[in-house]
C-alpha cells in the first residue's frame, strides 16, 4: 500500500481486515473455497469471527437464482464498502479502481459530466450550484435544487460518491434528473448532455479602483502554480486591494492550501494544527516565508459551499487578523484524510485525523463564521447583482481590509 497526499476535501464524499486476506492477490479463491471456515484477525487481542461472512458468500455464489448478477469482484467491493461505511463517517470511502481514477481527474481539473458542485444535507442531495456556462447551468438546474431522481433511481438511497459517478458519464450522453425546487409545486425534470468540464483551480480579474478578484475553485494539483502565476502578473498591476474567493471551494490538498496561505504573511507562520488519534503524533503545518502579497489590504469571501481546505485558509486569516472574512457560515468539515492506493487501481479514503486553526479552534459541524455576514440571494445572482463581492469590494474601498 503506498501512502499518498493528504486531502481535505468534501466533493465525492467520496477494510483494513479483509484486504490483509489476500482479497488483492486472487479474490475468486480466497471466497470458492471456504467451507465453514474461521478467519481470525487480532486487533487488541479479540479474534474476528468471519465465518458468517464466507459462509453467506458461498450461499450466494452457490444457491442464488440469478447467476447472471453475481460477480465475485463486485461482491468483494460490495463487502468492503459495507465494512468501511459501517463506521459512520461520509468522508472515510472505499473507492474502486473506476471510482478512485475519476476522483483523482476531478482533483486535476477536468472530467466528464454535467458540471455542478453538489453536496448532501439532512439526507437530500442538494446543488451547491451549477459551474459557469457548463451542460448544469444551461439546462436550467439552480443553486438550492434538491436531486430526487437519477434516472429511475432515488438518490436519497445514495452516499455522494456513488450519486456523483451516476451523474458523470461519456461526452455526448445525457443523464435525466428529477428536481425538487422551492419555487415550483411539481417536480422538475431535466435531460442534460454530458460535456468535458474543465475546472481552472484559479482565475481572477481586475475590478475597480485597481482591486483584484481572485478565485479558487479547487486546492488541486495545479493550485499552487496557478496561483504562482498569478501573483507574478498581479504584482506588475500594483493592487491596492485582494478579493480571495473561496465560496463553493469545496477542498483538496492540504499542501495546496499552505502554500496560498503563504503568499498573505512573511515568516513562517502556523497555518494549521494538525491532530491524531496518538498525541504523538500531532503536528502543525507553517507558511514558508514568501509573502508577496503581504502588505496588500485583503478580504476574503466564503459561503456554505466553502469546506475544509477553504476553511483552512479561512481560518487561518481570520486568526491572524490579516483580512476581513465576508459572507456566509462555511460548511464545517474539519477531518482530515489520507489517501491510501490499494491494489488494482483502488484506494481507501480514510479519515486519519482533525484540524485546528492556528488559535486552536475547530470547525467541525460548525464552520468559520464570517467577520460580515452578508447573504446570497438568487434573485440577486439572476439579476446579475453579487451582493457578497460587492461588499467586499466597498470594504476595501473604504480601508476595511487587512
Amino acid at each position: 500500500m503506498n501512502k499518498n497526499k493528504i486531502i481535505t476535501s468534501v466533493i465525492l464524499v467520496l477494510i483494513g481486515g479483509l484486504i490483509g486476506y489476500g482479497i488483492n492477490d486472487k479474490p475468486q479463491i480466497i471466497f470458492e473455497n471456504v467451507q465453514d471456515q474461521k478467519s481470525e484477525v487480532v486487533e487488541d487481542n479479540a479474534p474476528l469471527d468471519l465465518t458468517n461472512l464466507w459462509k453467506v458468500y458461498n450461499i450466494l455464489q452457490t444457491d442464488y437464482f440469478d447467476a447472471t448478477v453475481f460477480n465475485s469482484q463486485k461482491q468483494i467491493n460490495g463487502a468492503i464498502k459495507g465494512l468501511v461505511e459501517s463506521v459512520g463517517d461520509p468522508y472515510t470511502v472505499y473507492m474502486s479502481s473506476e471510482e478512485n481514477s475519476a476522483f483523482k481527474t476531478s482533483l486535476a481539473g477536468e472530467f466528464e459530466g454535467i458540471g455542478a458542485e453538489l453536496s448532501i444535507r439532512q439526507g437530500a442531495l442538494i446543488v451547491i450550484s451549477p459551474l459557469k456556462d457548463s451542460p448544469a447551468e444551461k439546462a436550467g438546474l439552480k443553486s438550492g435544487d434538491i436531486i430526487y431522481k437519477i434516472g429511475d433511481e432515488f438518490a436519497g438511497d445514495m452516499n455522494l460518491l456513488e450519486a456523483i459517478m451516476k451523474i458523470r458519464g461519456p461526452q455526448g450522453t445525457y443523464v435525466n434528473l428529477t428536481i425538487l425546487r422551492e419555487t415550483e409545486a411539481e417536480p422538475v425534470e431535466l435531460s442534460i448532455k454530458r460535456d468535458t468540464i474543465t475546472i481552472p483551480d484559479v482565475d481572477y480579474k481586475e475590478l475597480e479602483g485597481d482591486i483584484f478578484h481572485i478565485s479558487i475553485y479547487q486546492f488541486g494539483d495545479n493550485t499552487s502554480l496557478e496561483f504562482q502565476n498569478i501573483i507574478q502578473k498581479l504584482l506588475l498591476e500594483n493592487p491596492k486591494g485582494i478579493i480571495l474567493d473561496l465560496r463553493g471551494d469545496g477542498g483538496g490538498y492540504l499542501e495546496s492550501a499552505v502554500d496560498v496561505l503563504s503568499e498573505f504573511v512573511l515568516g513562517e507562520k502556523e497555518a494549521v494544527k494538525i491532530k491524531y488519534k496518538d498525541e504523538n503524533k500531532n503536528y502543525s503545518l507553517y507558511t514558508k516565508n514568501k509573502g508577496r502579497l503581504k502588505d496588500i489590504p485583503l478580504v476574503v469571501l466564503i459561503d456554505s459551499g466553502s469546506a475544509s481546505a477553504s476553511e483552512i485558509v479561512a481560518g487561518a486569516i481570520q486568526d491572524w487578523g490579516r483580512g476581513i472574512i465576508i459572507g456566509e457560515k462555511s460548511f464545517g468539515k474539519g477531518s482530515v484524510q489520507e489517501l491510501d492506493d490499494l491494489e488494482n487501481g483502488a484506494s481507501l479514503r480514510v479519515t486519519i485525523a482533525k484540524w485546528f486553526t492556528p488559535n486552536d479552534r475547530t470547525i467541525q459541524d460548525v464552520g468559520i463564521m464570517p467577520d460580515q455576514i452578508v447573504e446570497f440571494t438568487k434573485e440577486g445572482y439572476e439579476e446579475g447583482m453579487d451582493s457578497q463581492l460587492q461588499a467586499a469590494l466597498e470594504a476595501l474601498k473604504i480601508g476595511n481590509g487587512k
